[in-house]
């Protein structure tokens, strides 16, 4: 995860990020009434494949990226409320609700929030999480044994919601591989994909 790439992705992303910061200063709305807001929130999260939970404390969306149980995590946070003040900037994305605009910066906030949420997203497997030293092969009477500690993510589109189960523990697989020793397999986990080398 160098500076290059994150700086390549920001770049990919930045127009978007432009105009969705620009929609949201259009229609500002007043804390604890951040509904249309928490909405458009929720639904590019979950265009990102991202897992979330909406309506909390409120119209708050709390989202997760990576593995719920890295010994590590960070927290990123913005506001999303808007203030009681009348608009008086003359540019097309001004604020379509009398009285109300986004003069703060929150919605600058909420816009870059979700840029990083989407470039954290497309360098999830790279987060902390299965390691190959994770990882353990055995060979025991012909049968090779693979077991880590794995968090699965089961995703599912629901009626207005996207559904998310994530389950952790450990995870083993066997396989027969009769004449094959230990010492002559190899392992290797990268980018989330583990791949064995077994003898020709």
């Amino acid at each position: 995860m160098d500076a290059a790439r994150i700086r390549t992705a920001i770049d990919a992303i930045f127009n978007e990020i432009v105009a969705l910061r620009r929609d949201i200063h259009k229609h500002p709305e007043l804390s604890q009434q951040e509904e249309r807001t928490m909405y458009v929130i929720s639904e590019r999260l979950t265009a990102l494949g991202i897992p979330h939970e909406t309506n909390v404390a409120g119209y708050g969306v709390v989202a997760t990226i990576g593995r719920p149980d890295a010994k590590h995590a960070v927290g990123i946070r913005a506001d999303i409320d808007a203030l009681p003040i009348q608009e008086e900037n003359d540019v097309p994305y001004a604020s379509e609700i009398p009285g109300v605009m986004h003069a703060c910066g929150h919605d600058v906030h909420t816009a870059i929030l979700l840029g990083v949420a989407e470039i954290l997203k497309g360098m999830e497997a790279e987060l902390p999480g299965v390691k190959q030293d994770d990882i353990t092969l055995t060979v025991d009477d012909d049968v090779l044994t693979i077991a880590a500690e794995v968090n699965a993510q089961k995703k599912e589109q629901r009626q207005n919601y996207l559904y998310s189960e994530r389950r952790t523990g450990h995870m083993e697989r066997r396989f027969n591989l009769e004449g094959i020793r230990q010492e002559d397999i190899t392992a290797a986990y990268q980018d989330g994909v583990l791949t064995i080398t077994l003898p020709k």
